[in-house]
């Protein structure tokens, strides 16, 4: 038989160096879906800003081509917002 004690250290060091691989994978995987979900908030809050604009723009136009005009140009402005954080968050 061996003389070998227990050292509830080593045991411990071996359990997270074991782990350690699955636990920077979770980190990992946790902050992915963070960043995604914060993107998904930011883009509800343009796309929330974009229908509150054209609500006040249906208000306050006065022929039907000015309400088209407004619109068309709400909804490049939220495109190009939209096409900005798409690009910013592939890049990241």
């Amino acid at each position: 038989m061996s003389d070998a004690t227990f050292d509830p250290n080593a045991v411990t060091a071996a359990y997270l160096s074991a782990i350690a691989p699955a636990r920077k994978a979770g980190q990992e995987g946790f902050n992915s879906v963070e960043r995604f979900a914060r993107l998904q908030y930011a883009v509800v809050g343009d796309c929330l800003e974009s229908g509150l604009a054209q609500r006040g723009a249906a208000f306050t136009a006065k022929t039907p081509t000015d309400l088209m005009a407004s619109q068309s140009t709400l909804t490049q402005q939220l495109a190009e917002k939209l096409r900005a954080r798409a690009c910013r968050s592939s890049s990241s």
